[in-house]
């Protein structure tokens, strides 16, 4: 379901379509790869350390998101009153 969104964000954000084939490639890649790292750095590590691990990311990139959107807001011009 999120790779029609991502695909959608790139689309309109990529009027020259550079990206926008490369999309797909790349995330089977990164969904490929990911589990493949993490099971390695969690070998012989019990399964309560895979959930204390895995909100991580999620936190990141909830902080990330807060980010640019205060950023995006600070640089959004300011509405006129009339």
């Amino acid at each position: 379901m999120g790779l029609s969104y991502y695909m959608s964000v790139i689309v309109e954000n990529d009027p020259e379509e550079h990206y926008t084939r490369a999309i797909y490639i790349v995330n089977v890649i990164a969904q490929s790869v990911g589990p493949a790292i993490g099971a390695l750095i969690l070998i012989g590590y019990p399964m309560s350390v895979v959930f204390m691990i895995a909100p991580i990311p999620a936190i990141g990139a909830l902080i990330l998101v807060a980010y640019c959107t205060s950023r995006r807001r600070d640089l959004a011009p300011a509405a006129s009153s009339s």
